[in-house]
């Protein structure tokens, strides 16, 4: 993974931006959003169903104006974004997708 925060001198691993999301730290999203070099469309497609797994409303919409593909399945889930949001219970992350075109991996094979 390629966009990590600065590692701190006390030894604790980075955060990817896909924990940050699937966390909800919105602030951490964004900042990590503008590394050098910035995450590629892979990771932002991994932390944007992470952070609809979380159920994390904010950081989902900061991933999705940054490019994330609103219906792509994570890799082994077999699930969307929108999958990952009703399994959480988010009803409002899951509407929001809903109103996008969001469908379930199941409405994508037909």
């Amino acid at each position: 993974m390629s966009a990590v925060t600065p590692s701190p001198d006390d030894g604790r691993r980075a955060m990817t931006v896909g924990e940050a999301a699937e966390s909800g730290l919105d602030d951490t999203v964004t900042a990590l959003l503008h590394v050098r070099p910035p995450p590629g469309f892979d990771e932002i497609d991994l932390a944007f169903w992470r952070a609809c797994r979380g159920g994390h409303v904010g950081a989902a919409q900061i991933l999705f104006r940054h490019g994330a593909q609103l219906n792509r399945c994570a890799p082994g889930a077999e699930s969307t974004p929108l999958d990952a949001a009703v399994a959480a219970g988010s009803d409002e992350l899951a509407h929001w997708l809903r109103t996008l075109g969001g469908s379930t991996a199941a409405g994508l094979r037909y």
